[in-house]
């Protein structure tokens, strides 16, 4: 009974929190939207991630030889990405949360394993800069074009760019054993 309890409570909780934020202009960013909910799970599930994958680059060989966990990890935040966007298409359920968090969920893994490899040495502090400037310039104006109603939709040149950079970011895994 207890274990149900929990559930209810969780599902309750994560109902106050998709109510909870408006826009500038008053649009609800966080609207309760069911049907959106698993792909939205999946989303903060993903943010929930870039912690996980901090502490695990930092502790190579921990279960896994050298930085293999950390690539998993890595590469489990990407394939929920794509599944999250599977679900919300096919399912009709996209929801300003998830137009919101999913690309800054997305971003914040990027950054945060790009700025591993260069504090590790991979990578050229400029590359890491000009890296995060571009995301926080797509984060902002995603957001302000938001706030406004606007939805920037992704297109196959923009998917097929971020699988060839996430491919490698990979790839620099393993480079670094």
């Amino acid at each position: 009974m207890k274990k149900e309890m929990d559930i209810v409570a969780l599902g309750e909780l994560l109902i106050d929190f998709t109510e909870a934020g408006t826009g500038a202009d008053g649009m609800k960013l966080f609207e309760q939207n069911p049907g959106g909910a698993p792909a939205n799970l999946l989303t903060v599930f993903r943010l929930l991630l870039v912690p996980v994958f901090y502490v695990v680059f930092w502790r190579p060989g921990f279960l896994l030889p050298d930085r293999f966990l950390a690539c998993l990890v890595f590469v489990t935040a990407v394939f929920t990405d794509w599944l999250d966007g599977v679900i919300a298409r096919k399912y009709n359920a996209s929801s300003n949360f998830g137009k919101l968090m999913d690309p800054l969920a997305d971003k914040l893994m990027t950054i945060m394993a790009l700025f591993c490899f260069y504090v590790s040495g991979l990578v050229d502090w400029l590359f890491l800069a000009i890296v995060i400037l571009k995301e926080l310039a797509m984060i902002v104006g995603g957001y302000v074009l938001l706030t406004y109603q606007i939805v920037v939709y992704s297109k196959m040149c923009g998917k097929v760019a971020a699988c060839l950079f996430y491919l490698a970011i990979v790839m620099t895994f393993f480079t670094a054993l």
